[in-house]
């Protein structure tokens, strides 16, 4: 079972108020959680949901889509531990802008569960109004958790389909072991991204000869060319982007960004 939405205390428990106690038979007894608090309509302080779990990264709220509320959600759930079963893991937490003043800041916002008659995961944060790269790791993330088998489909003319090359912001940054970059394509092209440090010296250099358009993900494990872990410090990653089937010199496209890898 795989669950993400928002305030999913109130649209599938069915509780109401800042402190909701389920009992014995409601639906939150499958995911092993008993009590659940929720923000005030006039909190706003939601900043997003920060990873709990190595296999996990944290979950981003997309600006162009929350452009109210200073970029924060409200009416955000955060489950109370313990658990009633220790089995269960947190994947994500709530991070609050108010800090440790927050009653809700570091409580989980994401569950999963692995048993012998039924495993689970469960996202208590809406994944519409997240950075689209952010929610698309979740969702793959997790379905391999559930051993589920998925593939992505061409949706046709509901493809996001961009009209420029761009490169997000690294994620998390600083990081260790892994940095995540995310990046759009307008058409099918080869892409070349190099990492060099603080000098100038090239680090580690890839090349994919044919990328289709759309939204990908990057990743660097923080490891040179010859496999060995990069030092901490400061680095920068170039990306050269070429459609197919055009000069070089007149249609690449670059971006660079910062990473700071702290071992």
């Amino acid at each position: 079972l795989l669950i993400s939405g928002w305030a999913l205390s109130e649209s599938i428990g069915g509780g109401s108020g800042f402190l909701k106690v389920f009992e014995a038979g409601n639906i939150f007894d499958l995911f092993h959680i008993d009590s659940v608090l929720t923000s005030e309509g006039s909190d706003m302080d939601f900043v997003n949901a920060l990873s709990a779990h190595a296999e996990y990264s944290d979950l981003r709220i997309d600006s162009v889509k929350v452009p109210l509320f200073a970029n924060h959600l409200l009416l955000m759930d955060g489950f109370v531990e313990p658990f009633p079963d220790p089995a269960v893991e947190a994947i994500y937490t709530y991070n609050s802008s108010l800090g440790g003043s927050s009653e809700l800041h570091g409580k989980p916002v994401g569950t999963r569960f692995s048993g012998s008659v039924y495993s689970y995961v469960l996202i208590d944060v809406p994944l519409f109004f997240m950075n689209e790269s952010d929610a698309r790791l979740a969702l793959v993330t997790s379905l391999e958790y559930l051993n589920e088998i998925f593939t992505s489909v061409d949706e046709g003319n509901y493809v996001f389909v961009p009209n420029d090359f761009r490169i997000g912001n690294p994620y998390p940054n600083p990081f260790n072991p892994v940095v995540n970059i995310s990046y759009t394509t307008p058409e099918a092209g080869g892409l070349r991204a190099i990492i060099y440090d603080l000098l100038g010296r090239r680090v580690k250099v890839w090349e994919e000869v044919n990328v289709d358009r759309g939204s990908h993900d990057f990743r660097w494990h923080g490891k040179t060319d010859s496999g060995v872990d990069a030092v901490s410090g400061i680095y920068f990653i170039r990306m050269d982007f070429t459609p197919n089937g055009s000069n070089r010199r007149g249609k690449t496209s670059s971006g660079v960004r910062k990473l700071v890898l702290l071992r």
